[in-house]
């Protein structure tokens, strides 16, 4: 990871809400298909607020690194709609050097909706960013195996 992140500036990005990422579309054949209500799925917000979190990291990851998340405090305060716009402000807060190449980022990220005058979300979590190479060597061997 290259040297330079900003620890403690806000940085927005603005997500709007299509149908596929509501409850109903997410998993056919499920119970969520049958039963849920039209809303976004509390773990796709937590994608977004991930993808956030990986924008800002977008230009200080060396060519060889991954990124992979690994421990969410998560609170969804409110439901968001097919159509809602979901601003999301993630913040850096802490960086520790785990080793020579591996990373630990911790983020505070808040999700805000323009009809609400409170937050829709709140997440706590940790990014770690290392060699893409020690992170694939986790994975079993036939999901590197190519596949036709």
């Amino acid at each position: 990871m290259r040297p330079g992140l900003p620890l403690g500036q806000p940085h927005s990005y603005r997500y709007e809400v299509p149908q596929e990422l509501t409850v109903p579309w997410i998993l056919h054949g499920s119970q969520l298909e049958q039963h849920g209500e039209p809303v976004l799925a509390s773990g796709l917000l937590l994608a977004m607020c991930e993808d956030a979190s990986w924008r800002v990291l977008a230009p200080f990851r060396d060519e060889d690194d991954t990124t992979v998340g690994w421990h969410f405090e998560f609170r969804h305060l409110a439901p968001s709609v097919e159509g809602d716009s979901l601003d999301i402000t993630t913040i850096a807060t802490d960086l520790v050097a785990r080793d020579e190449q591996t990373w630990d980022v911790r983020w505070r990220t808040e999700v805000a909706m323009p009809r609400l005058s409170r937050p829709a979300a709140v997440i706590q979590h940790r990014l770690r960013v290392q060699p893409r190479s020690r992170f694939l060597r986790r994975l079993p061997t036939a999901v590197l195996a190519p596949t036709r």
